[in-house]
């Protein structure tokens, strides 16, 4: 499992902007979301990764978000 940080989330982004955001990128796991930004758990690290390059600085609900590997892999909530 391999968990992607995403910042700078709007405020209107709920778990299923975030699931139809990553679609395609690999099965989700779970997603975990926070005041401005979330975590997103993936099963395969080669899939957390495609994410992160191709959807890093995209927009999202009106924001262009960041898209990175999670520097924890902790359980965080």
């Amino acid at each position: 499992m391999s968990r992607v940080y995403i910042g700078n989330l709007s405020s209107r982004a709920d778990e299923r902007d975030i699931e139809d955001f990553f679609r395609g990128f690999g099965r989700i796991r779970a997603v975990m979301l926070k005041n401005g930004f979330g975590f997103v758990d993936f099963d395969d690290s080669r899939d957390a990764e495609d994410a992160v390059y191709e959807q890093n600085g995209r927009e999202l609900c009106g924001e262009r978000v960041v898209v990175e590997i999670s520097r924890r892999e902790r359980n965080l909530f």
